[in-house]
């Protein structure tokens, strides 16, 4: 799941082949995922708060998920904010030990109550804020 309004599903590659995860399908951003897996469930979960309070940027943090293994991973809702905000509160994230792989509009992160295949545990949602939540009506 790339969690922002896509344009299409997939496109064709250059050399002709198709792809699901492409910067170039990307419309919006509508939410930024952070991810961390080090440190304790606890510790990543009090990170993941203190990056949606003003003092760590004051990102409004909509959902919190399990991975299933080691990582909490948890999107807070940027549509429409300036890239440069953007930037500034991933950097703070990054210093505090997030994944910058999940910088990048397009990179995959995890489904809520999805299911981990290798693990064979479901990814549990440990928050979620329906205020936050980007609803299509």
């Amino acid at each position: 799941l790339a969690p922002n309004q896509m344009k299409a599903a997939s496109m064709e590659k250059p050399d002709g082949g198709i792809t699901k995860k492409c910067h170039d399908l990307v419309l919006a951003r509508w939410y930024l995922a952070v991810e961390f897996d080090n440190g304790s469930a606890d510790q990543q979960a009090t990170r993941l708060a203190w990056l949606g309070a003003k003092r760590g940027g004051g990102l409004p943090l909509t959902l919190v998920t399990f991975s299933g293994s080691k990582s909490m991973h948890g999107l807070y809702r940027v549509i429409g904010m300036p890239e440069r905000r953007l930037s500034r509160f991933y950097d703070t994230a990054i210093g505090l030990g997030a994944d910058p792989a999940l910088w990048t509009p397009s990179q995959f992160t995890r489904m809520p109550q999805g299911f981990h295949q290798t693990k064979h545990k479901r990814q549990r949602v440990y928050f979620l804020s329906k205020e936050n939540a980007i609803t299509r009506r």
